[in-house]
């Protein structure tokens, strides 16, 4: 990606979208940096999640910056798997540097590297929306999930970017193997007991997805009985 160069939309009429203004996506990194939630599959490797790798920041910047002198757009969906934490505060400075005055948007996976300081950089940076995969609100369930956080780390990393005046929304699902009644509805009281925080929320129901974790090893998850239809 270091060569990669920058999407081109000269061949659609961008007025024809329904949208309020024009906005376009762009992509500066691929696959997940993390690639260990059990079930995660996005169907670009053979088990897990595509090799993680990134247009360098600078590069990034001086692409939406001519992207959005051309097209004249303000607005961006930084649409790729997840950012890095390092490398989108490294992009958000990136962009503060060049003075672009643009308005992103993008999925992030809550890290203690959010600290409230840097939830100002990225707001400061154009960051305005930003999707996180919560998942559950039992730490039991997040461990088994192998999402690297805990229930008070995501609930304190959110009120830094809702703070710092960023939108938040959450993704959370029920039914891994293994939960229990009580903790899928631990995680709708929990998105309830944070509801001044969160502004968009989607709950969903667990689906088996090949090449996943879970459907690689599913005794470690459990599951005593695999059959194929």
């Amino acid at each position: 990606l270091r060569e990669a160069a920058p999407p081109d939309y000269s061949d659609l009429n961008l007025d024809r979208y329904l949208a309020p203004s024009r906005t376009l996506l762009y992509a500066p990194t691929r696959g997940c940096y993390w690639g260990k939630c059990s079930f995660c599959y996005y169907g670009l490797a053979e088990e897990a999640t595509a090799e993680y790798r990134e247009v360098p920041p600078d590069r990034a910047a001086a692409q939406l910056a001519r992207l959005s002198q051309r097209h004249g757009v303000r607005n961006f969906y930084i649409s790729c798997d997840v950012l890095s934490p390092s490398y989108a505060v490294k992009l958000a400075q990136a962009l503060i540097d060049r003075k672009l005055k643009i308005r992103w948007s993008s999925d992030l996976k809550i890290d203690k590297y959010f600290t409230p300081e840097r939830c100002r950089l990225l707001h400061g940076s154009g960051l305005r929306s930003a999707a996180f995969g919560v998942e559950s609100g039992s730490d039991r369930l997040l461990e088994l999930m192998r999402k690297g956080c805990d229930r008070a780390t995501l609930t304190e990393v959110n009120r830094a970017f809702h703070d710092a005046g960023v939108a938040t929304e959450w993704m959370a699902f029920t039914d891994h193997p293994g939960e229990t009644v009580e903790e899928a509805l631990e995680t709708i009281g929990w998105i309830s007991q944070e509801s001044d925080a969160v502004d968009l929320f989607i709950v969903g129901e667990f689906g088996l997805e090949p090449g996943s974790h879970i459907a690689r090893n599913p005794a470690l998850y459990g599951i005593e009985k695999v059959y194929h239809a």
